[in-house]
């Protein structure tokens, strides 16, 4: 019999961290890859949706740019992460 491994996904938000992972969950459509001969990676967000999301929701400059602040260190961590499993 397989042997089941037990995870635990849970993770702490900080409460002024919350609207920008819940933005950052809704962006999940909003990934680019590329792909040559050998594979196909993660290429990052695609900027140009994600600013026009932000627009749409009525955000000011200043939060926007707060918000992609935001983001960017999220969207690192999630390349790495896919990057590394896509191996």
């Amino acid at each position: 019999m397989a042997k089941v491994e037990k995870r635990n996904d849970d993770f702490e938000v900080w409460e002024d961290c919350w609207e920008a992972v819940l933005f950052f969950c809704a962006c999940q459509y909003r990934w680019r890859y590329k792909a040559n001969l050998e594979k196909t990676v993660l290429d990052g967000l695609d900027v140009p949706q994600i600013e026009s999301d932000m627009r749409l929701r009525g955000w000011k400059r200043k939060k926007q740019q707060a918000m992609w602040a935001d983001l960017l260190v999220m969207e690192t961590a999630a390349m790495q992460v896919i990057n590394e499993r896509e191996k």
